[in-house]
This record gives structure tokens, sequence and C-alpha cells, in this order.
């Protein structure tokens, strides 16, 4: 046979192409794939961060849970409580009470991230107890002198 192909390597070579492009597409959707979700995260951090950022400025920073949705399918929780890592700091009769906040952003129902972080809030100490195990230069502790 001169100068021709036969059906057989036709077939041949067309499965061999089709093989190579069902493989190349799927690099490309799973590429593409990998973009959306990135995005889905970059898009929940920043409404993570909004949420804190307004704690404590537009809601009060005081103990319980608030939730709330964004639109485009994403949904927020930010939970306050009293830090129980940091010790309260006490001068002057203020103490200054460190509170942990927690915002979890979720995307259609499933959790997409969690960001945790600790914010100071002054109280009046009702207590007396605002200087306890701190030493002044004099390393008297809380006393001051008349």
């Amino acid at each position: 046979m001169p100068g021709g192909f036969t059906l057989l390597e036709v077939l041949v070579a067309f499965v061999i192409l089709t093989i190579a492009l069902t493989a190349l597409l799927r690099v490309f959707s799973g590429g593409l794939n990998a973009i959306e979700i990135a995005q889905r995260h970059a898009t929940a951090t920043m409404l993570a961060r909004s949420v804190i950022e307004r704690t404590g400025i537009e809601t009060p920073l005081a103990e319980g849970e608030q939730s709330g949705l964004f639109g485009d399918g994403f949904a927020w929780t930010a939970r306050v409580a009293r830090s129980t890592l940091v010790d309260p700091i006490g001068d002057a009769g203020v103490l200054q009470v460190p509170y942990e906040i927690v915002v979890t952003v979720a995307w259609e129902g499933s959790p997409v991230l969690t960001l945790r972080t600790l914010r100071l809030a002054s109280e009046v100490d009702t207590r007396g107890e605002g200087f306890e195990g701190r030493e002044d230069e004099d390393g008297r502790g809380g006393e001051s002198s008349p």
C-alpha cells in the first residue's frame, strides 16, 4: 500500500488523541476547581476579618454568640467569651479584660475557615484586685504610700 494509512492506524490515532485530550481536560477542570476554592477561602477570610473588626465597635464586646448571612452562600458565626488563657490586667482601678473572639465562616453550610483573636475591654475593678500579683518599682506590690 503506497502512501496511505489503514483504517486501523487512523482508529488507533483517534484513541490516543481522545485519551490525551481527556487527561488534558481533567487537568484544566482541576485547576479551575482549585481557583474557585482559593477564591472562596480568600472571600471567607475577608468576611471573617470584617466580623472581627466590627466586634467591640459596632457590636458590644460581651460574652455570647451571634450569627448572620453575607450573601453568595456565605454565613458567619461569632462567639465572644472571656479568655481563660490570659488574666485580666489591672491598673488604677480599671481592669483590662481579654476576650477571645472566634469567627467561623461557612459556605453553603460547610465551614470554610475559623479565625481566632483576643481583644481587650476595659472594666471598672470593683473587687479591688486590680494590682494582684504585680510589683511596683519599689517591690511592694500594688500598695501605695500616702
